[in-house]
């Protein structure tokens, strides 16, 4: 039987410990989408919630490409020209009204996830992301990173990275959470916050193409999923326009 396509997990596991003592435990994410462009979403699209209207979530996905997702939750769709009317002249930006949490489900982790296991290669990194200095530099000439042993390199396959918190989201009025409506349209996100392990899973369509199939509220498969556990320090500053 073939191998399947994607890095080993005691291989993906050793090469998020590589990461995290290059970072110092630092996971930092700064991202400008504005521009557009790429697979999985140019921005955040709002998405009524069932059941709970005029509440609305603000869901950016940029999986395809650079392995991000975020979810703003409020409690209405934004009306910018309310928001701003009440803002001192010439301001730029205003706290989203009606903020009511942040949540990061995926991340960008350059150096460490460079491969989206497709046929073709390393993912793109075209979007202004950095990690540590010298593996966004690596990242943004579109090469691996320097390796740490001779025949080692962080460029794993066919994993999704995320940074476990102790709850799944955090609360608008926490510590370093802060999010800013645009006058022109976009959203900032900001987010400072500790985390508790480095975790990653193989893609669900990979998975899915090598025949292994995860049943609902089971455990993962074995070599599916590994989990560094130290403290970590995840820094988020990531901009997109709103899709509405």
């Amino acid at each position: 039987m073939s191998a399947p396509p994607w890095t080993p997990a005691a291989a993906a596991e050793a090469a998020a410990r590589r990461f995290l003592a290059r970072t110092g435990g630092r996971v930092e994410v700064r991202a400008d989408l504005s521009s557009g462009g790429g697979g999985g979403g140019s921005g955040f699209v709002a998405r009524p919630v069932v059941g709970l209207q005029p509440a609305v979530i603000y869901a950016l996905d940029r999986g395809d490409d650079l392995d991000l997702r975020i979810s703003v939750g409020a409690i209405a769709r934004v009306d910018r020209a309310a928001a701003f009317a009440a803002a001192a002249d010439g301001a730029d930006a205003v706290p989203l009204p009606g903020l009511k949490y942040v949540a990061v489900d995926m991340l960008p982790c350059p150096g460490l996830v460079l491969d989206t296991g497709a046929a073709g290669g390393a993912a793109s990194s075209a979007a202004a992301v950095e990690a540590d200095g010298a593996a966004a530099a690596a990242a943004a000439a579109g090469a691996a990173p320097a390796a740490d042993a001779p025949g080692e390199g962080d460029g794993v396959r066919g994993w999704t990275v995320l940074a476990r918190t102790p709850t799944s989201s955090l609360p608008a009025a926490a510590e370093g959470v802060k999010v800013w409506l645009l006058r022109d349209g976009r959203l900032r996100v900001e987010l400072s916050t500790g985390a508790f392990a480095l975790a990653g899973a193989v893609r669900p369509a990979l998975l899915a193409a090598a025949g292994v199939h995860h049943v609902a509220d089971a455990s993962a498969p074995l070599g599916t999923w590994f989990q560094v556990r130290q403290p970590i320090q995840l820094v988020l500053d990531v901009t997109a326009g709103i899709e509405d």
